[in-house]
């Protein structure tokens, strides 16, 4: 016996029965005697390979339906054969159990029950449903602005569910590809027109010349890219060998093992004796001594997890964990790469193309413009002319009202009522505007008994140079204590949001606050600390907060906007943009910024 889409009452009777011996195991294979799968109503599903079996379980379903007051439904259950049953013992039990329907001719959640014989065949009915959706849209008569939306939100999501759980045959891909270049192409179901862009063109980004359909092949590729898109990620670097496993992220080629500097080495060598213990980060002269500098910048850019194990994450989204999104947008890189290099090449029409979606129009027009320099209208070429056009905007000379009616050239008539309506619309937002300066944030204190410790950063890029400020206040708004801090050679962002945020808490913790609020623009590691779990790829920075908040009985996180922590944030742009790199710690506020604490305070 055997159960799947389980969970619920049902399997846990039949179960217990057999637990009880009420019901016998049934042998292995699903093909011969008497062996049949019973599918209920609900999802579940029963194997049972003899009569007495399917007595018992009649009885155990009537049992449960009298018990629970769920009675089975048996019109709607029905029971699966094997393809070597006969017929008069297919009667037999389903006389037995009071179920007459066979399996394998519905769905369930939208797919269908079996999948026997050809996939394509049993796969056609998404070929069906897609042409009946479309078949109602070419009734509307959209402009092909309204096509593109429908495209992009429905029809291509309509198989999204079946490829999450298999592979679809190529066949089947191609023919929904071509359903949809019909229906943008068409005017008519039963009218064919010339295709005059390829639909994989038509599928690339808009930065690439395409109008960024969704490529369905790609789609249906993605989840079959682990080894393209994993990272694995060094913990304690007690299972990594140095030389012989591939651990090093390469930008180039992906993972690889590191490249050997020197003649002799140790071939057992693990990743575990290149840690540095008490500071749980590399040993940078280990790592100096055996490998050459460009991987000693590599293996440097991230630092080990020490209090876990070695493990993967997915290298394509910002926490670690793999999404379909990502894994899709990888798909679509390789098939680009693959197929279409040709749009990658230089010079290009591609950047015209995009800033053509960038035009203040209605979609009709920027699809217009996007067809006259794809060729894809029988016109010829309006390269130079569009061109030309578009960068007439930027020309000191000619009056505004015809500057921003060129996009209009085919819809003059439309063009004043239009304008006219943006204008409307323009006042209705700055409206909206006003209305969200009055009600802007401003710096809200902690609970009375509790102390705020304001923490910003300002990086800068250029210089990799990084200035941060924390201020201490109290439920009053009183300044109590606050610093500044200079940091150089900051590479990155992200390491530049550490940085700060550790240098704070260590601030606090040697100075034995407690009960603190930590507010600052610190979200992916706010979050990442709140649930680890779902931010794998942070794991190195909620491990160093963690060792740091331990020393806290009570503290809290809190995301905020700038407005929300301007003081800090004032205190931290002095570094950067007026060169004062001088570090301190200092009781009360800043002299400068004596009226700022002050209209914050009475503003409580």
């Amino acid at each position: 016996m055997f159960f799947r889409q389980g969970g619920n009452a049902v399997d846990a009777s039949v179960a217990a029965a057999l637990c009880l011996g009420v019901v016998s195991p049934a042998s292995s294979g699903l093909g011969g005697g008497a062996s049949m799968v019973v599918k209920l109503a609900d999802g579940d599903e029963i194997a049972y390979d003899s009569r007495e079996v399917a007595l018992r379980a009649a009885e155990i379903l009537s049992f449960y339906g009298e018990a629970t007051g769920q009675c089975i439904n048996y019109q709607k259950s029905a029971i699966t054969f094997g393809h070597l049953i006969s017929e008069e013992v297919k009667s037999e039990l389903q006389n037995i159990m009071g179920i007459y329907n066979e399996g394998e001719t519905s769905k369930y959640l939208g797919l269908p029950e079996a999948f026997s014989g050809s996939k394509i065949n049993t796969l056609s009915y998404l070929k069906d449903k897609t042409q009946g959706r479309l078949e109602t849209w070419f009734l509307r008569k959209l402009s092909q602005g309204g096509k593109e939306i429908l495209l992009k939100t429905t029809a291509s999501a309509l198989p999204v569910f079946p490829m999450s759980c298999f592979r679809l045959p190529k066949t089947v891909i191609k023919r929904l590809a071509s359903m949809m270049a019909n229906y943008w192409w068409n005017s008519h179901s039963h009218m064919k027109k010339i295709h005059w862009v390829a639909w994989d063109k038509m599928c690339l980004p808009k930065e690439l010349g395409g109008i960024g359909f969704k490529d369905l092949e790609s789609f249906n590729q993605a989840l079959e890219l682990l080894q393209k898109g994993l990272k694995w990620q060094i913990g304690n670097g007690r299972n990594t060998r140095v030389w012989l496993d591939k651990w090093v992220q390469d930008p180039e080629v992906g993972m690889r093992a590191a490249w050997i500097k020197n003649i002799t080495f140790d071939v057992n060598l693990k990743v575990s004796a290149l840690i540095d213990g008490a500071t749980r980060r590399w040993n940078l002269q280990a790592l100096e001594e055996i490998f050459v500098p460009g991987d000693v910048q590599l293996i440097s850019a991230s630092q080990p997890i020490v209090s876990r194990e070695d493990s993967f994450t997915w290298k394509f989204n910002r926490n670690g964990l793999m999404s379909v999104q990502s894994a899709y947008g990888l798909a679509r890189e390789e098939r680009i790469k693959e197929c279409h290099n040709e749009v990658l090449a230089l010079p290009s029409l591609n950047p015209i193309k995009e800033r053509i979606w960038k035009i203040p129009t209605v979609p009709k027009i920027r699809i217009f413009l996007w067809k006259v320099l794809s060729e894809a209208i029988p016109e010829g070429h309006l390269f130079s002319n569009i061109n030309y056009l578009m960068n007439l905007k930027t020309q000191p000379m000619g009056s505004m009202e015809e500057k921003r009616a060129w996009p209009w050239v085919l819809w003059q008539n439309e063009a004043d009522d239009w304008f006219l309506a943006q204008e409307v619309g323009k006042e209705v937002e700055l409206e909206v505007t006003r209305n969200d300066v009055r009600a802007k944030k401003r710096w809200l204190p902690p609970k009375e008994g509790w102390l705020m410790c304001n923490v910003a950063f300002e990086w800068n890029k250029d210089t990799h140079s990084l200035g941060g400020a924390w201020v201490v206040r109290n439920h009053r708004g009183v300044a109590l204590t606050h610093s500044r801090r200079a940091f150089s050679h900051v590479v990155s962002l992200a390491d530049a949001r550490l940085k700060t945020l550790l240098w704070a808490l260590e601030s606090m913790t040697s100075m034995r606050y407690d009960r603190m609020v930590f507010p600052g623009d610190f979200k992916e590691l706010f979050l990442a600390f709140q649930k680890p779990h779902q931010w794998p790829a942070l794991r190195f920075q909620v491990e160093e907060m963690r060792i740091l908040l331990s020393r806290m009985e009570e503290f809290q996180l809190k995301k905020v906007s700038i407005e929300e922590n301007r003081g800090a944030s004032f205190i931290a742009q002095s570094i950067t943009r007026q060169n004062r790199s001088q570090s301190y710690v200092a009781n009360d506020h800043l002299f400068w910024l004596f009226e700022l604490f002050v209209n914050e305070s009475r503003s409580l």
